[in-house]
């Protein structure tokens, strides 16, 4: 089942910037097969807001534990960044 995610960092450690050096550090493995949505946007205080859609759970943990050295080049851990996701089933998609 496809598995959503909501990445709702504090600005304090996700900026813009942080957002460009990953997606730069990922190159043209981004996006991943398995990640059918990447929305990318702000809330009005300023902080960032990430939406992807990846094919499953394990998916998203694959793409987490395979990118630690870029999370940790921009400043993050894994951990950081999962203390501020939530996951939810989808059970409909429509583009």
């Amino acid at each position: 089942m496809a598995i959503g995610m909501i990445f709702s960092p504090p600005k304090d450690i996700f900026t813009d910037e942080t957002y460009g050096k990953i997606v730069a550090h990922l190159g043209s493995g981004f996006p991943p097969s398995t990640m059918s949505v990447h929305l990318k946007g702000k809330t009005a205080d300023g902080e960032v807001r990430i939406i992807d859609v990846f094919e499953s759970q394990e998916a998203f943990e694959a793409f987490a534990a395979s990118h630690a050295v870029v999370y940790e080049e921009a400043g993050l851990t894994v951990d950081d960044i999962m203390k501020h996701v939530t996951f939810f089933e989808v059970e409909k998609s429509i583009t």
